[in-house]
């Protein structure tokens, strides 16, 4: 089994429809979201804030493409 990038989204099918698809990857982007403010709520490190704005990014740009097609 080879190992997932970092960027991909587990358990998204190509078959699945834009908004099955859409709502998969805006509840993982989020719930990453989430998980890097417990994070840096926890340590306050600098690697921390830098991970939980990239996973903001992450969120943002998704979302700005699907809310349209809602």
């Amino acid at each position: 089994m080879r190992k997932a990038k970092k960027w991909e989204i587990p358990r998204l099918a190509s078959e699945k429809k834009f908004r099955q698809a859409s709502c998969r990857i805006l509840s993982h982007r989020l719930f990453t979201v989430l998980e890097w403010i417990v994070t840096f709520k926890h340590d306050r490190a600098d690697e921390d804030i830098h991970q939980l704005r990239i996973a903001i990014r992450r969120l943002r740009y998704p979302l700005e493409t699907m809310i349209s097609q809602f």
